[in-house]
């Protein structure tokens, strides 16, 4: 027997913190899994504006 249709996504986020984080995706099959953040990105920045 084969398996139904797949459906497939793209899902990003970025961490600013050090530490270990639950990540959890939920659909028709909730997935969980737990991931280790160990040289995070800086936070984001105000865009610098023209002097006036």
């Amino acid at each position: 027997m084969g398996s139904g249709p797949q459906t497939y996504t793209f899902f990003a986020h970025k961490f600013t913190e050090q530490g270990t984080y639950k990540v959890e995706v939920r659909g028709k099959n909730t997935k969980s899994m737990t991931v280790t953040i160990k040289n995070p990105l800086e936070a984001p920045r105000e865009p610098k504006r023209a002097a006036q």
